[in-house]
């Protein structure tokens, strides 16, 4: 996920710069390639995280965290591109937070809940 989300903010930068329609296509379709791509698999990310007792209520929080982010994303866009109109702004900005969900996910990674601990619960229920 996070190469997914610095290849789409390497892309995202490019859109901001350069402005011949073929190029621009070419980076939309990228972005949305590595974007999509990473989101994908944010979910089965996010259900690793926790431990089984509590899967489903992180799961939950962190979906309605999205909802909220998605509900205040287009106002912050409007609020950006009134103070600098430029679109690079509005991409510099986007690919910004593309490069810290990528660090993001990098350190969360550290800090999974290990798959090992499975079958020691295993053996706990069998004795």
């Amino acid at each position: 996920m996070a190469v997914g989300y610095v290849f789409a903010g390497v892309a995202m930068i490019c859109l901001g710069m350069y402005s011949n329609q073929w190029v621009i296509i070419g980076l939309v379709a990228a972005t949305g390639f590595f974007l999509f791509g990473a989101q994908a698999v944010m979910n089965n990310f996010q259900a690793m995280s926790y431990q089984t007792e509590v899967r489903g209520t992180g799961v939950g929080v962190a979906i309605a965290l999205n909802r909220v982010g998605g509900i205040l994303g287009p106002f912050l866009i409007g609020v950006l591109h009134s103070i600098h109109p430029a679109p690079k702004y509005t991409f510099f900005a986007l690919a910004a937070a593309l490069f810290l969900a990528a660090v993001t996910v990098s350190f969360a990674r550290r800090n999974m809940v290990s798959t090992d601990s499975a079958p020691d619960s295993l053996a706990q229920l069998q004795h």
